[in-house]
């Protein structure tokens, strides 16, 4: 896997590669990813909100950033972050009981339960997602991981860009 480098420019103007960002196959479907200023570790854009919170933090910055993803990949990414998310409601709501009865044991297992799908979550996200974080002062969407057929595509769409920019 490489990572690759997209100018806003381009995000702005539409231009993106026609190829996924995970498994390099062809496709026309894209998704719209945040795009968050970030120096700490790319796993922890993987925890549940945390592109939202980085982005909106004071001093923080954000940018809907296009990417080409397959039906196979996309569907792969909800199956997970859905697993998860209801492992999460489903935590909640232990931890909702466990507090309206005060019953210990269950606010205890709701918390186990939501603090595991949370690291799953951050897990698949590092695993099997991609990270898109900006640097706003060069115009630059750094994505990571990507295919290295993406990566070549990104490359040209980048070259063009600048020669003509």
């Amino acid at each position: 896997m490489a990572r690759s480098v997209l100018r806003l420019a381009d995000q702005h103007a539409g231009r993106f590669p026609d190829r996924c960002v995970l498994s390099g196959v062809r496709t026309d479907r894209a998704v719209r990813c945040a795009a968050v200023r970030w120096g700490g570790r790319r796993w922890l854009l993987g925890v549940p909100a945390a592109t939202w919170i980085v982005g909106h933090r004071p001093g923080g910055q954000r940018e809907l950033v296009s990417l080409p993803v397959t039906e196979t990949v996309w569907s792969t990414w909800s199956r997970r972050n859905l697993s998860t998310l209801l492992l999460m409601v489903f935590g909640a709501g232990l931890i909702a009981g466990g507090v309206v009865i005060d019953d210990g044991g269950l606010l205890s297992t709701g918390m186990a339960i939501v603090a595991l799908a949370a690291a799953y979550r951050a897990r698949a996200h590092h695993n099997y997602w991609t990270t898109c974080t900006l640097d706003p002062g060069a115009g630059l969407v750094i994505v990571d991981p990507a295919h290295p057929d993406f990566d070549r595509q990104a490359r040209e769409l980048f070259t063009r860009s600048i020669g003509h920019g």
